[in-house]
């Protein structure tokens, strides 16, 4: 089962990654679901139910966000505090300890992150959970969530200069 999770979570990553490679905010969440959808098989696997919990309460978060915008449903104001209640009640119920807060922390800065409307706000919150997820995917003997974690940073911050960053010009000299 092992083999077949990592497996399964080579897919996510790759998925995950290219996310953050995408200019726009929507192809951005696109990859997201499927990404999502990924890792909630991934950790099922592993038995490590908060991270599937998670993830699977986050591909209907992505999915609800992507149409943010395009339909008047999806604008809803309180769609962030609902899958905050969400969130919490999924870590809840599949609570394994302490290590349960971390993808819980991640999840709710991440809705932060992914409800903003400005692609440059969305990138920069969005480097925020790594970090918390790849401690949690070394308690739970994730390789593939750990590498791509750690990519995911590099590739946000890659996609944060190519398509935010304005370098502003030096003082002309002479």
């Amino acid at each position: 089962m092992f083999w077949i999770a990592t497996g399964i979570g080579i897919v996510a990553t790759l998925l995950e990654v290219g996310s953050y490679l995408c200019r726009a905010r929507s192809g951005i969440l696109a990859w997201q679901v499927a990404s999502a959808l990924c890792w909630t098989v991934h950790f099922l696997l592993l038995e490590a139910g908060t991270g599937m919990a998670m993830n699977l309460i986050g591909a209907v978060r992505q999915a609800v966000f992507f149409h943010r915008g395009r339909s008047h449903w999806a604008g809803w104001g309180m769609w962030p505090w609902v899958f905050g209640i969400l969130f919490t009640t999924g870590a809840a119920a599949a609570w394994d300890g302490p290590r349960s807060i971390l993808p819980l922390a991640a999840m709710l800065i991440s809705t932060a992150a992914f409800w903003q409307m400005r692609t440059k706000s969305l990138r920069l919150i969005a480097m925020i959970p790594p970090p918390l997820w790849f401690i949690y995917n070394l308690s739970c003997g994730s390789w593939p969530g750990m590498v791509t974690e750690v990519t995911i940073l590099v590739s946000q911050l890659a996609g944060f200069l190519r398509w935010e960053k304005k370098i502003a010009p030096g003082p002309e000299s002479g």
